[in-house]
């Protein structure tokens, strides 16, 4: 099997199916997923003018405008459909896998290289995210780019390598904030082994250009820091803190649309770690170099990750710590590979091999099922939906929905019969009271610690005692152990289905004005 893998990772057509494979697995079913309030945002931001761009950023997001602008460039070029916006997320997920190769084959050799780029390409956790249009593979992309510019700079310590190194520097800090730990690692890396002086005086030199053309983000980071945020369940506590340290390792190895009590979850991860463990131990001996970058990256981004949603951005919640360090997956498991190769035993190989393929192909299942997503919000076929209730609503009919449901946006593309409205208790009461639409359609997320944005529940109570409530659906069913978890975990009843359309038909009898 050795002698296999050897010749495969050195041929280029061996690469090339690896890359091919994941594109397939990057396109497949693409036009026809909905788009997730997130994704809106971006889709928003790049179809304002160019006028009104880094304003609009400023009050919508906290990232950087790097891949707003390119997106948008895109969009010039190709249009602003959603298929054409994921297809630029995918092309540089596809570039992530290429450059995490030649990292591999940098820092050790070329089977390495090879066993990572393939765990990268059919990782659920990047073809998860590495279709949304959102900055992800690009955060990913760059930090990858530039810790192997990194070590090429420091095997040829010349002004090329540093100039190339501080450029994909400035280009990722400009993408994501998650590039401050990244180039922290590089800087502990240089502190822990010891270093010709050419090469501390021209990392100094490149570090000192790159943060002064990133100086134009201060008052961008100072401004959204300004941005009310509210505090999610867990952000403070111990336990989240834990939680958002561990959940990643877990993400990474075996994606996010599996549950632990899944049986290919836990053999899966716990073979990730154990391999990352030993390509760890053996870089330690073998190359200290790659080991102290590796464990840097790995420990700093985490750090960065945990600190950041603990007592700044307190709205992201732990499920979603993973994605905050996407260059992190991608040195996660260039650790797996470098373990995975140096095991001794080719029995070992394949059975490590194949839970990690287990694991990952039941995680894919799931994905392009619509299954046991740990953030349900990403399977809901928001627009498939909008065309059930246009096919059965009628003239008269008033539709209400949560603005970050999208069902306004599908539907406002091609309007049906009925009227809509956005979410709003008093606009909402108002307007049913004056207008007394003969049925109501009420759409609403399953919520947590938003429950009472849109006071829908509210509405839903006195629609009850106006209307009669005939039927609802549900989309997107929980897991009932996931429930029973969650419950457990946040100390109140958790949703059983992540969207709800309700119908309510206007009662023969008087009304009754409130």
């Amino acid at each position: 099997m050795k002698t296999w893998l050897l010749s495969v990772t050195r041929k280029p057509w061996g690469v090339l199916a690896v890359l091919l494979g994941a594109w397939a697995l990057l396109l497949a079913r693409l036009d026809s997923l909905s788009l997730w309030i997130d994704e809106w945002f971006t889709v928003d931001i790049i179809r304002a003018s160019w006028a009104g761009f880094l304003p609009h950023i400023i009050a919508t997001e906290r990232r950087p405008p790097l891949h707003y602008a390119l997106l948008k460039l895109w969009a010039g070029f190709t249009g602003n459909s959603e298929f054409t916006l994921r297809v630029y997320s995918t092309l540089l997920a596809l570039l992530a896998i290429a450059v995490l190769y030649a990292l591999g084959r940098h820092l050790e050799n070329h089977r390495v290289g090879f066993c990572a780029a393939l765990l990268l390409a059919g990782s659920p956790f990047v073809v998860l995210y590495g279709r949304m249009i959102r900055g992800y593979t690009q955060t990913m992309m760059l930090g990858i780019l530039a810790t192997w510019l990194f070590l090429r700079a420091l095997r040829k310590p010349c002004k090329n390598q540093w100039v190339a190194y501080g450029l994909s520097v400035v280009a990722l800090l400009y993408t994501d904030y998650s590039g401050i730990p990244l180039v922290g690692s590089h800087f502990l890396c240089l502190l822990l082994l010891p270093q010709a002086h050419q090469v501390w005086r021209g990392w100094m030199t490149t570090f000192s250009i790159a943060l002064l053309t990133c100086t134009p983000l201060l008052p961008v980071i100072l401004t959204q820091k300004e941005h009310p945020v509210r505090l999610t369940d867990l952000a403070r506590e111990t336990s989240g803190f834990v939680l958002k340290l561990v959940y990643p390792l877990y993400a990474w190895g075996a994606g996010e649309t599996i549950f632990p009590w899944h049986p290919a979850a836990l053999p899966g991860v716990m073979v990730c770690g154990l391999l990352l463990l030993l390509g760890l131990v053996t870089l330690f001996r073998t190359n200290r170099t790659g080991f102290w970058l590796l464990i840097s990256l790995l420990g700093l981004s985490l750090l960065f990750m945990a600190l950041l949603t603990t007592f700044i951005a307190t709205d992201i919640p732990f499920i979603n710590s993973a994605s905050r360090i996407p260059a992190a997956a991608a040195v996660f498991y260039l650790g797996v590979a470098s373990g995975w190769v140096a095991l001794s035993r080719r029995w070992l190989r394949w059975i490590g091999g194949l839970l990690i393929g287990v694991a990952f192909t039941c995680a894919l299942w799931n994905y392009y099922h619509g299954y046991q997503f740990h953030n349900p919000i990403y399977a809901v076929p928001i627009r498939q939906i909008v065309e059930e209730v246009r096919a059965k609503c009628a003239s008269g009919d008033l539709i209400i929905a949560e603005a970050d449901t999208l069902f306004g946006y599908y539907y406002e593309q091609n309007p049906g019969p009925a009227l809509y409205q956005d979410a709003d208790y008093i606009a909402n009461k108002a307007y049913i009271q004056s207008h007394r639409p003969n049925r109501v359609w009420l759409v609403t997320f399953g919520r947590d610690s938003t429950a009472e944005n849109y006071r829908t529940e509210d509405l839903a109570d006195w629609l009850a005692s106006h209307y009669l409530s005939m039927y609802w659906w549900g989309y997107v069913a929980q897991d009932p152990i996931y429930q029973i978890v969650k419950e457990d975990l946040l100390g109140r009843p958790a949703y059983a289905y992540k969207l709800l359309v309700r119908l309510y038909t206007a009662p023969y009898r008087e009304w009754c004005n409130e």
